[in-house]
């Protein structure tokens, strides 16, 4: 077996043991400028780290919406992932990809429950990644503080 199946293997063992996840899906071109997608996802490790990890490539799966629904669909069928546990979806801002009425984001969200609009979300979750530490300091703070039990 590869390596890299026993790698993406793990990842896919960790994201259902986490169960609830983000998708991510962004278009570029190789190095033969043919288009490809990027497959990754965002989820919080069973320490409380937020990870994002790759799940892989897709190419020539066509420019609409409804073609990248079915390569996406078809991927999380092969990895056994189950979509419904999607919690948010970040694409980006070409319009076949994250148009809202007919683009993929809008396609992936009607066959799931993805009630979050992730992209809306980016500057408050990237600002909680980056202060997570601290937030966790401060939480925990709050937690041993005496004063505060005194008050309960």
């Amino acid at each position: 077996m590869l390596i890299s199946n026993i790698i993406l293997e793990k990842i896919v063992s960790e994201i259902k043991e986490r169960k609830y996840f983000s998708l991510i899906v962004d278009s570029t071109s190789d190095i033969t400028t043919h288009d490809q997608l990027t497959i990754a996802v965002w989820y919080i490790t069973k320490e409380g780290k937020p990870v994002e990890r790759f799940l892989g490539f897709m190419s020539s799966v066509g420019h609409k919406g409804s073609d990248m629904e079915l390569a996406i669909l078809k991927k999380f069928s092969e990895l056994n992932i189950n979509l419904k546990y999607c919690r948010g979806q970040s694409y980006d801002n070409a319009s076949n990809i994250s148009g809202i009425y007919n683009g993929l984001q809008s396609r992936i969200k009607s066959k799931k429950m993805c009630a979050i609009r992730w992209s809306s979300r980016y500057d408050v979750c990237k600002a909680l990644f980056n202060g997570y530490e601290q937030v966790l300091n401060a939480l925990k703070a709050i937690r041993d503080d005496k004063e505060q039990k005194k008050r309960n």
